[in-house]
């Protein structure tokens, strides 16, 4: 694949051509961090209501949540640069 400049106003930067199934595979992958990121939100916003003792349980959930999104990000810039 080939690649094209951009600029605009205040940067600029080289963009990579990608193929289609490529793009779809990072759109997916950031499908699914939305979703993550959409049930982990439930528990950040209402662990202030929780019982004290379901709140070790929750922050352990929500910090398997953070590295599934960090390991996700981290695949679909792999697949991005790969391409």
């Amino acid at each position: 694949m080939g690649s094209c400049i951009w600029t605009s106003g205040q940067s600029s930067g080289v963009v990579s051509i990608m193929d289609d199934d490529t793009a779809e595979l990072i759109t997916r992958i950031c499908t699914r961090i939305g979703m993550i990121m959409e049930d982990a939100r439930l528990s950040a916003l209402t662990i202030g209501v929780m019982d004290r003792t379901a709140m070790p349980y929750a922050l352990a959930e929500l910090e398997l949540d953070a590295a599934r999104i960090s390991a996700l990000i981290a695949a679909a810039k792999t697949v991005c640069d790969d391409s």
